[in-house]
């Protein structure tokens, strides 16, 4: 009869007011009518029950369904207040051991949520992870793909004129006569790096053509 409520988003640990009588060594029917009265004044008195009662029920052994009463510490402190000598004391003694075992299972609950919702999340970043490392991998085996395919043309494209090599090539060769950086000779060798045979003289009349207007 131990109970953790949400109330206005708030965990309330409480115990329930059956509990409570025994505690107390009263009826339950008459625990629920002192709570009733005290709720009373509580209200009159503009002062939040929920900090000390909250009404709840319960199904009894024969299927009926019965009011009772979740009473907070604070509640259990405002019945203590009550009594007096050996009673109140006894009564003290027993809500706080009741409360300081519900609080040490919520804990042990709570922890173990924590545990499995910081597992979930590690499986879920593992999961990602590899997620990326397989899109990453694929993206390299394309990159490893259209370079071999540019390293490696088919021996009918050698010693060809700079018009019969792939669009890719020519662009290539027409960015560095642009740039002006580099003569025929150096665009010839970086041609030759790449798997094509283009002397020095087709590309400068390939140059000539571009500058003719011919290309």
């Amino acid at each position: 009869m131990n109970n953790l409520d949400i109330f206005e988003n708030k965990y309330i640990t409480t115990l329930d007011s059956r509990q409570v009588s025994t505690m107390l060594g009263k009826e339950h029917s008459k625990l629920l009518r002192d709570i009733e009265t005290y709720t009373l004044y509580l209200t009159e008195a503009k002062i939040g029950l929920s900090d000390f009662f909250l009404k709840s029920q319960y199904t009894d052994s024969t299927g009926r369904t019965l009011p009772c009463y979740q009473i907070t510490k604070k509640g259990c402190e405002f019945l203590a207040h009550k009594l007096t000598g050996q009673k109140g004391t006894i009564f003290t003694a027993k809500y706080i051991n009741a409360f300081e075992k519900l609080q040490d299972t919520t804990n042990q609950n709570t922890n173990s949520i924590q545990d499995k919702q910081i597992i979930q999340m590690l499986v879920q970043t593992q999961n990602n992870m590899l997620s990326m490392i397989q899109a990453l991998n694929t993206k390299i085996d394309n990159i490893n793909q259209d370079t071999k395919m540019l390293k490696k043309p088919n021996k009918t494209k050698r010693k060809l004129l700079v018009q019969t090599l792939p669009k890719s090539i020519i662009k290539i060769i027409d960015t560095m006569l642009l740039s002006e950086e580099y003569n025929y000779k150096e665009i010839s060798k970086y041609l030759q790096s790449m798997g094509y045979t283009i002397g020095k003289y087709a590309i400068s009349r390939y140059n000539k053509q571009i500058l003719k207007g011919e290309h």
